[in-house]
């Protein structure tokens, strides 16, 4: 379907030029109109020169006649006469019918009736004069030259008239060509106008048309390349709703789609909380199956076979807690050998040796934690870690891990600060990973604050959570490393690392132990200036 941005150029154009066929029929009606006009108007000038050239011939016959007998006293002439008598009353009144096509004839009809009653009474008198005065009479009559005049004024009076009819013709002319000009002009404009605006759409139309060829070419390219990609991906992945059954996307669906309809029976929602473990009976493959939401009717579902990642991870849990078990046994009694050497009470052992003996024991120790550390990571990670949740003042367990790490804050030359006014707030946990918790947070703030640095620790409210603080006065944490933080073995590359060492895990098993214990982890850093941990815990009512 055209969209409105491409459809909108489109009906503009063919409006326009629809709207300019139209004015040009309406101008090409009103032309014609117009012409007819003109037409009947030249028409009736015509008519109306003509009836008064009959008229004035129907005078001249009159005239003739009366003259033929005024000069021979023929009665013969006299029928000319009266034939032109008779006509004279009608043709004028079909000349008064028609004067009114000359625009300026208004005063004509009045001075053409009087002329001719005139002529009239004139001739008739002639002839009366002629009949019973005679010859003498009759000519002296006509010298007097009254019929002359009135004949004259007539002729007068017509050939006016014929110039104005004249005048009139020539403005109707004028006027029908003005109309015809203009009407050419507007038909040749509007046909232009209209073609160019239907040469526009066609152009539009034309380019619209191969955008959409060249998004279909696109889409069609972009569909086998998308097919091509979910035929490469290990995961298959299916389209379902609730009135549909799950469809395939790719070309090797790792689970017949009539069985994953069965599986998905009643989780068609948006986002499930939990992925769908399901094992093959047939193969004994096992699926992971997490479903998401397409809109608001599909949903798609991504099916993983884990059956290998499954048992590497199987591999490699065993053998961490393998090689972890199997070393803290010999650790712990080399541990235990080295320390009795390193005392001042062991015998025989020469002095000289002794720091070697501490050196030993020291990287002993760092064994036993980090072998300590990934055991504690592979139990979180498995949720095979204890968590013994009693309720709780924090108060006391906040004391306990600044007493235990007053030692190592002594070998650093770091202050441990308790803050002031701290809240004795009520949670539950377990003490025993909370107090691991803050251990670590305590060994890093210490072991990343300068000489007489000051690592600050209290406890306050934030809303219905307890909030532990631990701050420090080190280099903080670039920005850059944020992201990194509560990652396993990510540790800030700066000369405080190198210098005091550590596994990389004390964070990331700090954040997991908090989550076990429904809490969260965060911190607040100033480059140059020092960062500080936060810890929280739901607070729990004492009542």
């Amino acid at each position: 379907m055209l969209s409105k941005r491409e459809v909108l150029p489109q009906a503009l154009a063919f409006g326009f030029a629809l709207l300019i066929v139209v004015l040009i029929a309406i101008e090409n009606d009103r032309t014609n109109q117009e012409l007819l006009t003109v037409n009947d108007s030249v028409t009736d000038i015509y008519v109306t020169v003509t009836e008064l050239q009959s008229l004035f011939s129907l005078l001249q016959d009159l005239e003739s006649g009366e003259r033929g007998y005024l000069l021979t006293g023929n009665e013969a002439y006299l029928e000319p006469y009266q034939v032109a008598l008779a006509g004279i009353e009608r043709q004028y009144q079909t000349v008064a019918e028609h004067l009114d096509a000359l625009p300026g004839a208004r005063q004509f009809p009045v001075q053409l009736d009087q002329l001719i009653d005139r002529k009239l009474e004139i001739a008739t008198a002639n002839v009366a004069i002629r009949k019973n005065e005679g010859l003498a009479a009759a000519q002296r009559q006509l010298m007097s030259g009254e019929g002359k005049a009135a004949m004259d004024a007539i002729r007068d009076l017509v050939r006016r008239m014929e110039s104005e009819a004249a005048q009139a013709l020539a403005r109707y002319t004028e006027r029908a060509r003005e109309q015809a000009r203009t009407s050419r002009l507007v038909s040749l404009g509007g046909s232009l106008a209209a073609a160019l605006l239907l040469l526009l759409a066609a152009l539009v139309v034309t380019r619209t048309l191969r955008e959409r060829l060249r998004w279909a070419r696109e889409a069609d390219a972009d569909a086998a390349r998308l097919q091509r990609i979910l035929n490469a991906i290990p995961d298959s992945l299916y389209r379902f709703s609730a009135s549909r059954p799950p469809e395939p996307l790719g070309e090797n669906p790792s689970i017949d789609p009539a069985r994953l309809g069965n599986l998905l029976k009643g989780r068609d929602a948006p986002e499930p909380a939990q992925p769908l473990d399901w094992t093959d009976p047939d193969s004994g493959h096992t699926f992971e199956v997490r479903v998401t939401g397409l809109d608001d009717e599909d949903a798609l579902a991504v099916v993983r076979d884990v059956t290998e990642q499954r048992r590497i991870t199987q591999m490699k849990s065993e053998f961490i807690s393998t090689v972890s078990h199997e070393l803290r046994t010999p650790l712990t009694s080399i541990g235990g050998a080295l320390s009795v050497l390193a005392s001042d009470e062991a015998a025989g052992v020469a002095r000289e040796l002794r720091p070697m003996l501490n050196l030993a024991l020291k990287n002993n120790e760092r064994l036993s934690n980090l072998i300590n550390d990934i055991l504690d990571v592979e139990r979180l990670e498995s949720g095979r870690m204890t968590i013994h949740f009693r309720v709780q003042p924090l108060r006391p367990l906040v004391n306990q891990s600044l007493e235990d790490m007053l030692p190592f804050a002594g070998r650093f030359g770091v202050n441990l600060v308790l803050a002031p006014d701290m809240d004795d707030a009520m949670v539950r946990v377990d003490a025993e990973r909370l107090l691991q918790v803050l251990v670590n947070l305590l060994s890093n703030a210490i072991k990343f604050s300068p000489p007489e640095g000051t690592v600050t620790v209290g406890i306050d409210r934030v809303g219905n959570q307890a909030r532990i603080y631990v701050g420090d006065e080190g280099p903080g944490i670039p920005k850059a490393f944020y992201d990194r933080v509560f990652e396993r073995f990510a540790q800030v590359d700066g000369s405080n690392t190198r210098k005091t060492g550590g596994t990389g895990l004390g964070l990331a098993i700090s954040r997991g132990l908090m989550l076990q214990m429904e809490g969260t982890i965060d911190f607040e850093s100033d480059e140059g200036r020092g960062t500080t941990f936060y810890l929280y815990l739901p607070l729990v009512d004492r009542g």
